[in-house]
């Protein structure tokens, strides 16, 4: 196998992500740097995790023959692009941070008619094959870790975009699934 394939996308998604970053709109209001603190602290720790877990932790708990290894390469590459869709989706609304940007508006287009955070969806589900590749118990702290990151972040979207467009945000909580279309 080779392994090196599974930094590609994530290389992609690196550079394309620095040079989308300077296309964002102004801030008005962005989060309390505590939580941002936090996020942060959850997924470099699970990073760590997925890349170098300690000793002890790098036991395979499964063996990955050929075609689950290119099944995961493939869901690592889906997740990274519906990732990509979704910040373009987003356009000028986009923040790393929790923020409220000048004029911000509320976008249901795009994979946003199907999760409210696909983003979050799309790296969760390349972590996922990145967790089925490399099979370990490291691998699977740092998913929990990410996913305990972006589970904090998203609360803190979801409280300041009810609060910023009240009954609308909520009418479209009601109808359009967090994580998992159709589901959660």
């Amino acid at each position: 196998m080779m392994p090196w394939l599974f930094n590609l996308p994530w290389a992609v998604f690196a550079a394309w992500w620095a040079v989308r970053a300077f296309s964002a709109a102004r801030s008005e209001r962005v989060e309390a740097p505590r939580q941002r603190a936090t996020v942060l602290l959850l997924t470099v720790a699970g990073a760590v995790f997925l890349i170098a877990p300690p000793p002890a932790l790098r036991t395979a708990l499964w063996s990955t023959p050929p075609a689950l290894w290119w099944i995961a390469l493939a869901l690592e590459a889906a997740g990274v692009a519906f990732a990509i869709v979704a910040r373009e989706s987003l356009g000028t609304m986009w923040s790393g941070r929790v923020t409220l940007k000048q004029d911000h508006r509320l976008v249901q287009s795009g994979p946003y008619r199907f999760v409210r955070h696909p983003i979050y969806t799309g790296v969760l589900l390349a972590i996922v094959g990145v967790v089925i590749a490399r099979a370990t118990p490291g691998a699977l702290a740092g998913f929990a870790l990410i996913a305990a990151g972006l589970a904090r972040k998203m609360a803190a979207e979801e409280a300041l975009l009810r609060e910023h467009f009240g009954a609308a945000y909520d009418d479209y909580r009601r109808k359009v699934a967090a994580i998992i279309p159709f589901i959660l």
